[in-house]
């Protein structure tokens, strides 16, 4: 950006914000006198995070819940905008557009251990669980609820839910027509279009929605490289999503839903050293990036007299392709990808009463199948007298997972005490079919070729113990124990087959947290402390140049404390806000000869603040600001300050009219005071993942 573009974007943000400071000053009701004092109160937002609804916070489990209302005034609207707005969640987007991942509390895919293909932050999508780094696409504007439950969650959710659980509702179809039509724009010809309409097709028996997005962006960086992507980062995705439901009696409904999702891109924001720019010269000629989704899910549940059986269907299909930039002009790691999963859970819930014994039980299998049709990477050493050499290693895992589960919350001594004991028994058995081949990028001439197969099984029970004490009806006091477990798995960058396995990783959580509701309701304030001990945490080393592999870290642990409040202090003004500070580190981790003990966790910042302000007069002006705090953070496992992010803020704002005819209308601005920073770095090359300079925007939303 040159100097004179800066001062005129910098004068902009100081008139924007002036105007949405000023705004909550505004009477909340201009022209209008009352005698009575209105009285507010928070909503009391319906969770199904133990898999039955209930009220947030009458569940003993530390969670941040948005809901549908939160993600629209904070401007949230794809998956790494959620991070800013839940303690000690960091997301890791690794240039790879469309997909990503969460790291919380010390775990994650660090690095490039992504080669273990699993998050241990699961996001469950209406049931259908995203555990991988690709393909999740979501059109934010049809999400209807979100839930973030910190801590382990394997009891009820399984394998690879060791760090959390982000659940995804979205909107539910009913007997009122209705639907929403938006339009967006904002700076690097960034535009987006989004349209639903919902209602019912038979009255109280048969529902439908059905949903579409498109958004495009040229991105923030530029690339002068003669005959190559000037628009480096560009991006451009659809979304489709659509719903049945049926109620053909009171006692039985039967739910069906479909989306797909793609998304084409060039590269990521990378540059080469710590300064931030926009604009690079690379030298790479061909980035691309593509991945999409099919996800399908059958949901029907039966309710008896005392108990209510659910069973749940899904299928999710993903392909990946890419050609990405690592630092070298003529270089590049690329990637065909296949994975399709399905998954079967059939569990039956008590309808307990108040103070009764309420219980649930079930089974879960399902079948993975991921096929790395290609992958690797290719080094053009042509200059160093040698040739241009492409590295490729195809791949097809297949794994099997048997779960039993059950969770029972039993009433001591009165309703107000409460003991909560889950269990989990879960079975895994992963076969993989590897192959090598090293051949000449340019002809094609093959130098050579080996492969091999290996099958392993890995089992494990996963127990949690909560007792909560209810003060009142307002406050709640709880403390819990979890196992949190990641199976293990096989490295496809290996060709040794002696090295190619890795162990489990494994946790034990500890928590102690308070729910209240204080001020008459106006107030929610949720603190909890955590320590977390891991065992053989999943991290990777490069063995050699682009040859990643994972390997376990010994003993690790985290520790900390989280915050979540919110105050509706008027009718017109709610204010919000989250707080998470963690110390994580490694205790006993030896690797390829060095010592990394007592250095931080990477990826983990060591503290997070969130604070915002919602104010939505009745005569229909709003206004939204939000403070964004991280702090210091390491990306390499060595602490190199290189690598060091130091801590960063960034201040977001919206201001806008929604008019009585269902008509809104915003601008908005991302990043106000234009900091610059990079969200991630890959220290074998030097490179750093630029964040987004400040951005204006803005927003029509028609609603019928």
């Amino acid at each position: 950006m040159n100097p004179a573009m800066r001062c005129i974007s910098q004068k902009l943000s100081f008139f924007f914000l002036s105007c949405l400071c000023l705004s909550f000053f505004w009477p909340p009701c201009m022209g209008q006198a009352s005698d009575q004092p209105e009285h507010v109160s928070l909503e009391k937002l319906i969770v199904t995070a133990e898999k039955t609804e209930a009220k947030a916070q009458d569940v003993a489990i530390p969670m941040t819940v948005l809901s549908k209302i939160d993600l629209e005034d904070r401007g949230i609207v794809q998956f790494d905008d959620l991070a800013g707005d839940i303690p000690n969640l960091h997301f890791l987007g690794a240039a790879r557009m469309g997909g990503g991942s969460f790291n919380f509390r010390g775990l994650g895919m660090f690095g490039m251990s992504v080669i273990s293909e699993k998050s241990p932050i699961v996001v469950n999508f209406d049931g259908i669980p995203w555990e991988g780094r690709f393909s999740l696409l979501s059109n934010f504007d049809d999400v209807q609820r979100i839930e973030f439950l910190r801590g382990p969650q394997g009891s009820l959710y399984g394998k690879n839910a060791m760090g959390g659980v982000l659940n995804v509702t979205t909107v539910q179809p009913d007997n009122q027509f209705q639907g929403k039509v938006g339009l967006g724009a904002a700076a690097d010809n960034t535009y987006g279009v989004t349209a639903r309409v919902q209602g019912p097709l038979v009255n109280d028996k048969l529902f439908y929605l059905i949903s579409v997005s498109l958004h495009k962006t040229d991105g923030w960086l530029t690339d002068h490289t003669p005959g190559g992507e000037e628009n480096w980062a560009h991006e451009e995705n659809q979304q489709v999503l659509t719903k049945l439901i049926y109620t053909p009696t009171e006692r039985f409904t039967a739910a069906f839903q479909y989306s797909y999702g793609n998304d084409d891109g060039g590269n990521g924001p990378w540059v080469l050293g710590r300064d931030v720019v926009y604009d690079v010269t690379t030298g790479f000629t061909n980035p691309d990036f593509n991945t999409s989704s099919h996800d399908a899910a059958l949901k029907m549940d039966y309710s008896f007299e005392k108990m209510t059986l659910t069973s749940l269907s899904t299928m999710r299909l993903t392909h990946t392709d890419s050609n990405q930039y690592f630092g070298l002009p003529t270089s590049a790691g690329f990637d065909d990808i296949d994975e399709n999963i399905f998954s079967q859970e059939i569990r039956l819930a008590s309808n307990a009463g108040p103070g009764q014994v309420s219980w649930l039980a079930g089974v879960f299998y399902s079948r993975e199948h991921l096929n790395r049709k290609t992958t690797g990477y290719n080094f053009d050493m042509r200059d160093m007298g040698y040739g241009f050499t492409a590295f490729d290693y195809p791949t097809v895992i297949d794994s099997d997972m048997y779960a039993l589960f059950g969770q029972a919350a039993i009433p001591l001594f009165s309703e107000k005490l409460t003991l909560t004991l889950g269990g989990r028994y879960e079975y895994v058995k992963r076969d993989m079919d590897h192959k090598y081949r090293e051949s000449d990028y340019l002809s094609g001439m093959l130098y050579g070729e080996s492969g091999y197969s290996l099958d392993s099984n890995w089992d494990s029970f996963l127990g949690r113990a909560a007792l909560s004490w209810q003060w009142n009806r307002d406050a709640m006091a709880y403390v819990s124990v979890a196992q949190g477990y990641t199976p293990g798995g096989f490295n496809y960058l290996e060709n040794d087959p002696q090295y190619a396995a890795f162990d489990e990783q494994k946790s034990l959580d500890y928590e102690l947290g308070v729910k209240a509701m204080l001020w008459d309701g106006r107030l929610m304030l949720n603190p909890n402390i955590f320590y977390t001990d891991y065992k053989d945490l999943q991290i990777s080393e490069e063995v050699a140049p682009m040859q990643y592999v994972v390997v376990n870290a010994g003993e690790s642990h985290a520790q900390g404390i989280e915050i979540d409040w919110r105050a509706k202090l008027s009718a017109s003004l709610e204010l919000y806000g989250s707080i998470g500070l963690i110390k994580a580190e490694y205790d006993d981790y030896k690797e390829l000869g060095q010592d990394y003990s007592d250095n931080t966790i990477v990826n983990t910042p060591n503290y997070t603040v969130n604070v915002g302000a919602v104010y939505r007069n009745p005569n229909g002006f709003f206004a939204a600001i939000d403070f964004q705090a991280l702090g210091k953070t390491y990306f390499s496992t060595d602490n190199d300050a290189a690598f060091r992010r130091g801590a960063f803020s960034l201040v977001n704002g919206k201001i806008g009219w929604e008019f009585a005819s269902g008509l809104e209308a915003y601008v908005y601005v991302t990043n106000a005071l234009d900091e610059e920073y990079f969200t991630e770095t890959v220290q074998e090359y030097g490179m750093y993942l630029v964040g987004p300079p400040r951005t204006f925007g803005m927003q029509l939303n028609y609603h019928f």
